[in-house]
């Protein structure tokens, strides 16, 4: 029982916040994450009326990670033979979708991870246009979200949870920090 009432607790306090949130930052597409930098919090939600929902406000002293990742979705391309069969092509050939995701590890008693899709529309070639975008708005929720973390890097590129570590690009000179330069 008392559990429930730290709960209902929880959520009063919460829905008294809301209310006083002045959003200064809109991060991420579908999914959008709302900052309010002067106070140092922000919400997440899918739906736009997210004030009429108590959606969890959440310090950033609270965010213990933010994890993005690329994940690269390959299908094999055929051809049709003559009887409308579907034939490989020699060599095989395919079609690539690449899927952004957010991760963030958050230090509460009632939840520890928000996790979800950035990508609206997945970009089909790695170094595309639409691909640096959704690049850039991981970088962005990162540093929005844990500036100290990734205010000594600020040309880091693109970061996944795998790739923590600094390297210097062969073709440039430059140190990065993630899977691209």
């Amino acid at each position: 029982m008392e559990e429930i009432r730290q709960q209902l607790a929880y959520r009063e306090a919460n829905a008294r916040i809301v209310p006083t949130l002045n959003i200064t930052k809109t991060l991420g597409t579908d999914t959008k994450i709302y900052v309010d930098e002067p106070k140092g919090k922000f919400v997440v939600s899918r739906i736009s009326n997210w004030r009429d929902r108590n959606p969890d406000v959440i310090d950033l002293s609270q965010v213990d990670a933010v994890n993005t990742d690329v994940r690269e979705h390959k299908s094999e391309i055929y051809r049709k033979t003559p009887d409308g069969k579907n034939e490989s092509y020699n060599p095989k050939r395919y079609s690539y979708e690449y899927e952004f995701r957010v991760e963030l590890q958050i230090n509460s008693p009632y939840f520890s991870e928000i996790e979800f899709e950035l990508t609206r529309n997945r970009p089909d070639r790695r170094g595309s246009a639409e691909f640096r975008d959704y690049e850039l708005m991981c970088e962005e929720i990162q540093r929005t979200l844990r500036p100290s973390q990734y205010a000594a890097a600020p040309q880091a590129g693109f970061q996944s949870a795998a790739d923590a570590g600094s390297w210097v690009c062969p073709a440039c000179g430059k140190t990065n920090v993630g899977k691209f330069c």
